[in-house]
């Protein structure tokens, strides 16, 4: 009974002590050897074994005082600041490894998801497709593997801290919590530039959450996962994917109505198509070319069938508008207006345009359409049909500012 009382009161001294691993072994040793002591001098004076036990740890007091006390002497300014980057070495080493294992893992759940969804549909005969509207939808997985990572290091680093500084882990916890999470969430939320939809914005708000789950609540995860059980995992869990994948894979097509026309798009709300009043055509424009993302947007230039196409015209600009993604090619009726907006440049038989869509939130689908006015001062449909997505681009405080001043 003695002995059973012995090993609890060390084993709690020793998982209380902020120490090395080594100089903890050499700590429990001498208290050991101390408690024998005592005991062996009550048992002189005729005492039994277990109040002789008891006499000589209450002498000591609980396994946490005496753990302060012992540290107590060891501390000092200068292990204040080892301690910082001791806790920074390790939260950044054990969130790179969270980081990866959250990413494996998200992405083996959505490949297979993906998989089990896309056969479904072709099994049962029903349109179900499992696909991303946008890369908000990415960016909320990276938010689910950083929290992953920031929950390892919240379980780390304050034992680093701990023992850098010799400070009782309990005392110092509080303070890593609060630095830690508010760094992260600085991080997060003010400085990560990445697209963003609804369900990434609360998934990054939230993600620092993990960082004090971890510091409080350590035994939720193991602590290390073999690279043997996370290729055995992989491989279990990918190639049926692939497989489920290349069976649901269908092959789908435009809609067309009866006569084997387009249907009606919607693009009265934008307005008439232009006619050139001298030939009775409209002014095609074609070899539409993609430029690449710059501070204003993204370029975009056209070619002219004719030097006369857009005679008659004037204010030529660019418009973006809302696309239904529930129909095929079809404007969103639920908006009057394009969300974005840019001047065209001519020169000679090339239109150019720097449009930028990634600054308004909750757009998907969109439709790229060229207008003018006429002599009229109608604006007229000069060029449509190019369906393009993107997604609003920036940190979590622009989309909330973006949101809250619409």
């Amino acid at each position: 009974m003695a002995d059973e009382r012995r090993i609890r009161y060390l084993t709690e001294l020793d998982s209380s002590l902020p120490m090395p691993l080594e100089r903890r072994a050499e700590v429990i040793e001498e208290i050991n050897a101390h408690l024998d002591d005592a005991v062996a001098a009550h048992l002189e004076r005729g005492g039994s074994p277990e109040h002789a036990e008891d006499r000589a740890q209450n002498r000591l007091g609980s396994p946490r005082d005496l753990a302060a006390d012992l540290a107590r002497p060891e501390q000092s300014a200068w292990r204040l600041l080892a301690a910082v980057g001791a806790g920074v070495r390790t939260g950044i080493g054990h969130w790179v490894y969270g980081f990866l294992l959250g990413t494996l893992v998200l992405l083996l759940a959505v490949y297979l998801l993906a998989a089990v969804v896309q056969l479904s549909g072709r099994l049962l005969e029903t349109e179900w497709q499992f696909q991303f509207t946008d890369e908000g939808w990415n960016t909320l997985i990276t938010a689910g593997a950083i929290a992953m990572g920031l929950y390892f290091a919240g379980r780390a680093m304050p034992d680093a801290v701990s023992i850098a500084s010799r400070h009782l882990v309990t005392e110092v916890r509080p303070r890593v919590v609060v630095v830690g999470t508010a760094a992260a969430a600085g991080l997060l939320v003010l400085v990560l530039d990445v697209p963003q939809n609804l369900a990434s914005v609360v998934g990054i708000t939230l993600a620092p959450a993990a960082f004090v789950l971890g510091a409080y609540r350590p035994d939720l995860l193991p602590d290390r996962v073999r690279r043997s059980y996370l290729a055995i995992i992989g491989a279990a869990v990918l190639l049926p994917t692939l497989g489920l994948l290349t069976l649901g894979e269908g092959s789908g097509g435009s809609i067309e109505t009866a006569d084997g026309a387009l249907p009606d798009r919607g693009l009265a709300i934008v307005g008439p198509w232009w006619v050139d009043p001298m030939t009775g055509e409209g002014p095609p424009l074609w070899s539409i070319a993609l430029g690449d993302q710059s501070g204003d947007g993204r370029g975009y230039e056209w070619e002219l069938n004719g030097d006369a196409a857009l005679d008659g015209l004037r204010g030529l600009r660019v418009e973006a508008w809302h696309s239904d993604a529930r129909a095929n090619r079809q404007l969103d009726p639920r908006y009057d207006q394009p969300f974005a907006v840019a001047p065209i440049e001519r020169d000679g038989r090339t239109l150019s345009a720097s449009l930028d869509t990634t600054s308004t939130p909750g757009v998907n689908a969109w439709e790229l359409i060229v207008t003018g006015v006429g002599s009229d001062g109608t604006r007229y449909v000069v060029d449509a049909g190019t369906i393009l997505s993107s997604t609003f681009t920036g940190s979590v405080w622009d989309w909330v500012v973006v949101v809250v001043d619409r």
